[in-house]
């Protein structure tokens, strides 16, 4: 769950999870607000602020120049790497959550 949290569109992520991605915005809005206001390096949400779907990064990041040297190189792969974990967490995250809603709602519900 550490690691599903690091994404950049969870703020404050490590503290409320995957809520951003079920909560209404502003009621994550204020919890996000209420827990950055005792934290000197989380910034408070924007009133408009909206929960961004993250999109599948591309399997090798074009920045990735064969003039950059091997350290560069190997330092942006690794980066790639992880932001392509990242996304395969979140969306296994979202998956879990999908078949929990599933499993807790009626049969006849889904089917409206």
């Amino acid at each position: 769950a550490e690691a599903k949290t690091s994404h950049p569109s969870f703020p404050l992520g490590e503290k409320f999870g995957f809520s951003a991605a079920v909560l209404k915005a502003d009621n994550y809005i204020s919890r996000h607000n209420a827990a950055a206001a005792n934290l000197a390096t989380v910034n408070a949400l924007a009133n408009n602020w909206r929960f961004q779907h993250p999109t599948r990064p591309d399997p090798y990041d074009s920045g990735i120049l064969a003039t950059h040297n091997d350290i560069t190189r190997r330092k942006k792969e690794a980066k790639w790497t992880e932001k392509i974990t990242q996304y395969e967490i979140f969306e296994g995250y979202e998956e879990a959550c999908k078949k929990k809603i599933e499993e807790a709602c009626d049969e006849s519900y889904l089917a409206t």
